[in-house]
């Protein structure tokens, strides 16, 4: 028998609205929603606008690492088993509006509700594909220390 309050979840309302542990912000054109090495705190989903993640080398150069558009999700490194710092920045292309959820509620959610947790699931899986493409037209190459790929 299933679980009345399980059907009735809508994940897309959820990510529309605000609630305990999750509200709406704004970002004007610029602003960095979080920076590399600041703390893992929040997952954002991108309602409206773009933004750009991106990672500064050590030797201070900087490079994009994608571009988020709406019903992406930016920082999801935070709901990592131990959360650590972020490892790349994002900032605002255009003005944005986007649902920021805690990190708690973020990880309560996928766990007790399996509709939002697919569509979480779609929403990585499209984006790895996506940036895989990005690599393969622009001619790169994805190393990955320790699989056994070149120069690794």
């Amino acid at each position: 028998m299933k679980n009345p309050a399980q059907t009735a979840f809508d994940p897309e309302a959820y990510l529309a609205t605000a609630g305990v542990g999750r509200k709406i912000v704004r970002f004007m054109e610029g602003h960095v929603l979080f920076s590399q090495g600041s703390r893992c705190d929040s997952i954002f989903y991108l309602q409206q606008g773009r933004a750009k993640l991106t990672v500064v080398s050590a030797a201070g150069k900087e490079a994009t690492i994608t571009i988020f558009t709406a019903g992406d999700f930016i920082g999801d490194a935070c709901i990592a088993a131990v959360a650590g710092p972020h490892p790349a920045t994002a900032t605002a292309v255009t003005a944005c509006i986007a649902l920021e959820v805690e990190r708690e509620e973020m990880i309560r959610v996928l766990h007790e509700q399996s509709a939002f947790s697919d569509l979480f699931i779609a929403a990585l899986l499209i984006r790895s594909m996506r940036t895989q493409a990005d690599l393969m037209r622009a001619g790169g190459v994805l190393v990955i220390p320790g699989l056994g790929f070149p120069g690794s």
